[in-house]
């Protein structure tokens, strides 16, 4: 029997970045309507070449009457495939994760130790070889949540350091207790490894050429692989 498959379909995806452009005052759906609009007659693309338009689910953009997909849809007297982002959808999910226990102090004490000038040069200075070793320790953003995944793997790995410079300035009781309790550190290293999980997720989601059936592939492997973890821990 022949291995061999005949009639193979190749198909290459091609992004380009059309524009970017700027919402001067308000950001309804007639708003960012009008400067899709704009910019498709600007570049003389032909509307009926338009059969889908992507979002980030916000109202603005999905709202029956007045959401841009509907105004779209108005203008061109037809329907369009509309989709929710798949990487908007997964950065929800991760950001749904309530492990506030363990996240809120981590980054207090992180705020302590660098929120002010002096604690951190103090910091550096005595422990200057860890620092070297496995960097500093990261801020926060809530706005940019891939950035929770390598705040908490520089936490966790410099997380003796922190708990001995705590204890020298005296500062921070509740915070030292959980530092040295096994549990709450067994909770951080399970919180890091998912965080991580997820991050290499997301960097895959926006691979390039990465059309929407690897998109889907990508995220029911996910999904699986979530399954395989909560079967170890049965």
């Amino acid at each position: 029997m022949s291995n061999d498959i005949s009639n193979q379909i190749t198909q290459t995806v091609t992004k380009y970045l059309l524009e970017l452009s700027q919402l001067e005052t308000t950001s309804t759906g007639r708003d960012i309507f009008m400067k899709i609009k704009e910019c498709v007659d600007r570049k003389g693309i032909a509307w009926e070449k338009i059969n889908s338009v992507c979002t980030d689910g916000a109202p603005a953009m999905t709202g029956k009457i007045n959401g841009c997909v509907a105004l779209l849809k108005q203008f061109l007297g037809r329907e369009l495939f509309s989709y929710h982002c798949i990487i908007h959808q997964e950065a929800l999910c991760a950001k749904d994760m309530k492990f506030n226990d363990v996240i809120d102090p981590v980054v207090r004490c992180i705020n302590y130790i660098r929120a002010k000038a002096l604690h951190r040069r103090q910091f550096r200075v005595l422990f200057e070889e860890e620092i070297n070793e496995f960097g500093e320790l990261h801020l926060y953003c809530a706005v940019r949540w891939l950035s929770k995944g390598e705040m908490l793997k520089h936490f966790f790995l410099l997380r003796r350091e922190v708990l001995q410079f705590l204890v020298e300035k005296q500062a921070m009781p509740d915070e030292r207790d959980l530092l040295e309790s096994e549990s709450w550190l067994c909770d951080l290293a399970f919180l890091i490894d998912i965080t991580q999980h997820l991050n290499i997720l997301n960097w895959k989601l926006q691979g390039k050429d990465c059309s929407l059936p690897i998109m889907f592939n990508l995220v029911y492997g996910f999904k699986a692989k979530l399954s395989l973890f909560f079967d170890k821990f049965d």
